[in-house]
């Protein structure tokens, strides 16, 4: 039988998955394990009987019955429809039977009367039902302690590897459990939202949108949840970069924009407009900003616009342009990391020139932007910003310095 429970504990803590005769994946891709073998490895999980076998964990609850099975499966072409289920039902038997050696009285599949279903005392671990205990568990405690509510939510994300049987892209049996666990998804994180919000978590709430929304795409709720989320952190240069990533998304999928999504961008934009003010202030600036030495620094959403305009000069102009990625690795707090990058700020604003852009991604990561230099140059330039780095700031031993380049 499903050892859901115990499986929970196990993970809970930290330990590996282990316990149950056979581990059943089916969220992204499609993946049998008995112990550490992975037994769906180099057999053709889009044939008929794999197709056979998910179709009956899928409705695991359920007695189907062989005329079912036979128009899922598309048999009814075949000269002896009942003949080839009842071949396929064979060989998956026969080749399930062969992954435990000395266990072959267990069989995946049941026979009752004039219907099959999938044996459910059978020793297995199943991450739908993982899955749905997780999300259980996480609105149970709403109310108690935040970091145990994130964590857990965080562990039904690494479960929800991508959706349901996402191989099977045609099947129309497979939509309805496929909408149940993404909607499962996204509105347990809803469900924790408020309670996050208030308890000052908008750092990790932000996160977990990030997350949920690599995995679900199109939905406006985990959109606007993300940018409101990121407005009350007071992070609204971010806010509005996410938001132009959105509405490119849906852009380049030939998707309408949400109204709600609209209006949130409208209250972004006149958010900005009075941020500004007077452009009296605005032309002063610039004209300080001028005269002064040292980077341009600036925030992720400006730097986009300026690497775009960039670009564009390139098409024209053949003065070399690069953009460099640096990282800072390695395990440490918020607070030591925050410490760690506003020194690598520091550098990077003093060490170059009038003419480049830094932009300080997030914690880790750094962007800058060098003009009108030679490849040659550009590595001499990182080289310097490291040694500066670390003869003048002392990082620990766990910081690592880590840099990557690229040519517009």
């Amino acid at each position: 039988m499903s050892r859901g429970n115990e499986k929970t504990k196990m993970f809970a803590s930290g330990g590996e998955l282990m316990g149950a005769t056979y581990d059943i994946y089916t969220f992204g891709d499609f993946e049998i394990k008995n112990g550490r073998d992975l037994i769906t490895e180099g057999v053709k999980r889009y044939s008929k009987r794999w197709k056979l076998l998910q179709y009956l964990i899928t409705y695991k609850e359920r007695r189907i019955t062989r005329d079912k099975l036979i128009m899922e499966l598309d048999l009814n072409s075949n000269s002896d429809p009942e003949g080839a289920l009842s071949a396929l039902v064979y060989r998956l038997r026969s080749f399930l039977r062969k992954t435990r050696d000395g266990q072959n009285d267990v069989d995946f599949i049941l026979t009752r009367g004039g219907t099959y279903t999938f044996n459910d005392n059978l020793d297995y671990w199943l991450d739908t039902e993982e899955f749905e205990s997780l999300c259980s568990q996480i609105r149970n405690n709403i109310g108690q302690d935040a970091d145990s509510i994130a964590e857990d939510f965080s562990r039904a994300i690494n479960l929800y590897r991508g959706d349901y049987l996402e191989e099977i892209k045609t099947e129309e049996w497979v939509w309805t459990a496929r909408n149940y666990y993404r909607n499962l998804l996204v509105n347990t994180l809803l469900d924790i939202d408020d309670f996050l919000r208030e308890e000052n978590r908008h750092d990790k709430l932000w996160e977990l949108y990030d997350q949920v929304h690599r995995l679900v795409r199109f939905d406006e709720r985990l959109a606007i949840g993300s940018i409101k989320t990121l407005l009350e952190a007071g992070r609204e240069g971010l806010a509005r970069l996410k938001y132009e990533e959105i509405v490119n998304i849906f852009k380049e999928n030939d998707y309408a924009l949400p109204q709600k999504l609209k209006e949130l961008g409208l209250l972004l934009n006149n958010g900005e407009r009075e941020r500004r003010g007077d452009p009296s202030a605005l032309i002063a600036n610039l004209k300080e900003r001028a005269e002064t030495e040292g980077a341009f620094v600036c925030e992720p959403d400006t730097f986009i616009k300026l690497y775009e305009l960039e670009k564009r000069r390139v098409v024209r102009y053949s003065n070399p342009r690069h953009l460099v990625h640096l990282r800072l690795k390695g395990e440490a707090s918020d607070e030591d990391l925050k410490e760690q990058g506003d020194n690598l700020m520091n550098i990077l604003e003093n060490h170059l020139r009038a003419g480049d852009v830094v932009c300080r991604w997030n914690s880790r990561h750094f962007i800058i932007l060098l003009i009108n230099i030679s490849h040659q140059v550009r590595e001499k330039v990182v080289e310097r910003i490291k040694n500066s780095f670390l003869a003048c700031c002392n990082p620990p031993d766990w910081l690592e310095f880590k840099s990557g380049f690229f040519d517009l």
